[in-house]
């Protein structure tokens, strides 16, 4: 902090950010999108949870549906999360 009268108070001064290498933006956008889509796995799989949990209860016949979209669930989880690592893997190497 810089002294200043008591009058104007204290100033704070902040340096500026550096700006962000070519491409960063790009990568950040694809991150973000990975990240909502890893979440949203997340959402559908503890939907299978509870249909399966349901359909062992009522119907066990329906419980070949709930598997299935816990399957599809898990595998699009574990592609997401392969692709985050992926990209900020690259991300990482490129800004060195």
């Amino acid at each position: 902090m810089m002294y200043c009268p008591p009058s104007e108070g204290p100033k704070l001064v902040v340096p500026k950010r550096p700006p962000l290498p070519a491409g960063s933006q790009r990568t950040l956008y694809l991150l973000g999108l990975l990240s909502a889509l890893k979440a949203l796995t997340w959402v559908v799989l503890a939907q299978a949870v509870v249909s399966g949990i349901a359909a062992l209860i009522s119907a066990p016949e329906s419980l070949t549906a709930a598997l299935l979209l816990g399957t599809a669930a898990a595998l699009a989880r574990a592609a997401t999360a392969w692709g985050i690592a992926v990209v900020a893997r690259r991300t990482a190497a490129g800004a060195k």
